[in-house]
């Protein structure tokens, strides 16, 4: 018989998950999901219109108009929290700080899809990737994979037949890290990192704050003026919504002088004075992104010092030291990117390590924080069941175990060779493990899966998967190579239902 083990507390738990809020949520996933993706396609500004939402502080404002309508309209704070999911789900993880940003539901597809369609129609890979794409994951009609490209032609149809294992692909491949991510999150990391480490989650905090503040009653703290604190909140909201609103304005209307802004608020700044005055290498670029900025407020100052640091020592001195003594390969204009140049070549490449040595070592201190927690997982799947407010344990460790082998089932089947495919599991856990902890302490920039799992992955494959042989006739290091690409571009990063 299962044993509850959290204690009992004097707290009131309201249910969140209304019936309410359950159509609520339906009617936004179903509607804004195909509406963001067509938003997003239809714009020559995908980096502006990205895709169709309702920001968290008007949702906020909404409710508490209709409460003041009727009072069993509104939402209470636990309502709030779940109805905000779909919205997350749709739009990715800006959704929490700055209501805005698709990396959601609609682009995992997209983000998938896309480089198969264009290596198969453009040189120099499309003869490779035409001919070595098993038929049971892309399409082998050189007339389909053309109208997929350029569009239909008047009197054309789509062979929809020929592109159905296609999209089995891209539905099973996104649902292998996806259902590995739920039980990473729900039965590994959660409980540990919330109730055990609690950990500061900077992205989170200013939508909790205004649930937190839009409670029930007459009147939410969030609009009673007689607090001070209120009087903050507003005046702080007014400053932010013309910071905020400039470089938006900018790309509506491009005649507002507001330079080089881009997506919501990311202004690119160059510094050349910085190379002349320290010698070519010296790295003088920067994004200044208003509301990272004003987040990294948030986190503790060791934080923000370490940064600095890494920058003065690497951008500032290492850099052009290298050039001069002629360690580091130096051309014009790496000073823009000198951290993928720089970073990645002998003889001390500071971003791989970084990436792969720092990122890999964050992920293994996190385990080993929580083996008790791991522990306590593997008693319940092979013992006792243990039920955790209501969630088994039971559950999630068989969840986790299972994701695991249907991980490894899928990318073997499909022709990832099945030691690559051992490695992409332990390499890609390990990495989810560190950018969600880095996201959980830090903020946004969190590890590249992509950017190292090369240099795992690579030496096995040359040595015996698929040979040295250049240019490689190999199909499973093709799908060696399609499988990253999926597991590690920007939406697993960023998708609100990635372990970050």
């Amino acid at each position: 018989m299962a044993e509850k083990t959290a204690t009992e507390a004097v707290v009131e738990i309201r249910k969140g998950l209304t019936t309410r809020v359950l159509i609520l949520s339906l009617l936004t996933i179903f509607v804004l999901t195909p509406i963001s993706t067509m938003v997003y396609f239809l714009t020559d500004k995908t980096g502006l219109y990205q895709s169709l939402m309702i920001p968290f502080f008007f949702i906020i404002l909404l409710n508490e108009i209709f409460g003041r309508m009727n009072k069993r309209w509104k939402l209470t704070p636990q309502e709030l929290a779940i109805l905000l999911l779909p919205f997350f789900a749709i739009i990715g993880k800006a959704y929490l700080p700055i209501g805005a940003g698709f990396e959601g539901f609609g682009r995992f597809q997209i983000n998938t899809v896309h480089f198969l369609i264009y290596a198969t129609n453009n040189m120099p890979m499309m003869p490779v990737f035409r001919e070595l794409l098993p038929p049971y994951v892309w399409p082998k009609d050189p007339g389909v994979l053309e109208i997929a490209w350029r569009g239909k032609l008047p009197g054309e149809v789509v062979d929809w037949g020929a592109w159905t294992p296609a999209i089995m692909f891209i539905w099973l491949s996104s649902l292998t890290w996806l259902l590995f991510v739920v039980f990473i999150v729900f039965g590994l990391i959660g409980y540990q990192w919330v109730e055990v480490e609690r950990l500061t989650f900077p992205m989170a905090i200013p939508t909790t704050y205004i649930i937190a503040r839009s409670s029930e009653g007459e009147r939410s703290p969030l609009f009673d003026f007689k607090e001070s604190e209120t009087k903050a909140f507003w005046i702080s909201f007014v400053v932010g919504l013309v910071i905020g609103g400039a470089p938006i304005l900018a790309e509506v209307i491009p005649a507002i002088p507001v330079g080089g802004a881009f997506q919501w608020g990311e202004m690119p700044m160059d510094f050349p004075f910085i190379s002349a005055a320290f010698g070519p290498g010296a790295h003088h670029h920067a994004v200044f992104i208003i509301h990272q900025a004003m987040l990294f407020l948030l986190v503790p100052f060791d934080v923000l010092w370490t940064g600095f640091l890494i920058w003065v020592i690497f951008g500032l001195i290492y850099q052009p030291l290298g050039v001069r003594m002629g360690w580091l390969p130096y051309q014009p204009g790496v000073e823009y990117w000198s951290n993928w140049w720089f970073g990645y070549r002998p003889p001390f490449p500071y971003s791989f390590f970084a990436t792969a040595g720092l990122g890999t070592g964050v992920a293994l201190y996190s385990l080993w924080i929580a083996r008790d927690r791991l522990k306590k997982l593997i008693s319940a799947a092979r013992g006792a069941d243990v039920l955790e407010d209501g969630l088994s344990l039971k559950l999630i460790g068989w969840g986790l175990l299972g994701s695991a082998v249907f991980f490894l089932i899928f990318w073997s089947a499909v022709g990832v060779p099945f030691v690559a495919a051992i490695m992409l599991l332990i390499t890609w856990f390990i990495w989810q493990i560190a950018h969600a902890r880095v996201m959980a302490e830090v903020w946004w920039h969190d590890p590249c899966y992509w950017a190292y799992v090369f240099y795992w992955l690579y030496p096995a494959g040359a040595g015996w998967l698929w040979g040295t042989e250049i240019p490689s006739r190999s199909s499973g290091w093709l799908m060696t190579n399609s499988a990253i690409t999926i597991l590690g571009e920007w939406t697993p990063r960023h998708f609100p239902m990635s372990s970050g």
